[in-house]
């Protein structure tokens, strides 16, 4: 295509820009809406942000859904940010608050809340974004004040070790000393 020995100079610098608005193209992010988890790893009962990140105009409608299919049946609310008003979907609970810049926050998290959830924003081009969400059993409740760390326990361990080898050092030495005694 390039190496025409036909071509003219016009067709080499046509074909070069061709290629540049391809390559810029290519290279260009689009411009579109994504969703970050905050806390990334949140644990049962805490309270998850879904942030929206690369709005850049005015949102005239939220909408959220559980799952990756935006649909009536899935709906967990549906807003309008100018005055807040929120319309509760089939799939709405009562952990999840909307918010005017499109994020989400559900609070008390249950391992029942862990999937998709995606959002439509509708602005001017409208704005489709989905993120799962995984939430993770804490390894211990967090207000149990005789809970034990894994450093705590290795201590505890080699004390243990340690003090069985002293006492079976000592028995052994006490007991030969006494048959010493015995003998002589």
């Amino acid at each position: 295509m390039f190496c025409n020995k036909g071509a003219t100079r016009w067709d080499y610098w046509l074909r070069c820009y061709l290629l540049k608005v391809i390559f810029i193209l290519w290279i260009c992010p689009t411009n579109g809406i994504d969703i970050q988890i905050i806390p990334s790893s949140p644990t049962i009962g805490q309270t998850a942000l879904f942030n929206i990140n690369g709005i850049d105009q005015r949102i005239l409608s939220i909408d959220w859904y559980k799952g990756l299919n935006p649909s009536a049946s899935n709906q967990i609310f549906n807003m309008f940010p100018p005055n807040q008003e929120i319309n509760q979907g089939r799939a709405y609970f009562k952990n999840a608050t909307g918010f005017i810049n499109g994020s989400l926050k559900i609070s008390d998290l249950r391992k029942e809340f862990e999937g998709n959830y995606t959002v439509q924003l509708q602005m001017n081009p409208p704005q489709q974004a989905s993120v799962q969400l995984t939430v993770t059993v804490p390894s211990s409740p967090p207000d149990s004040p005789n809970h034990l760390g894994g450093g705590e326990i290795a201590g505890i361990v080699i004390a243990a070790l340690c003090g069985t080898a002293l006492l079976g050092f000592l028995g052994v030495m006490g007991f030969k000393k006494f048959k010493k005694d015995d003998i002589i």
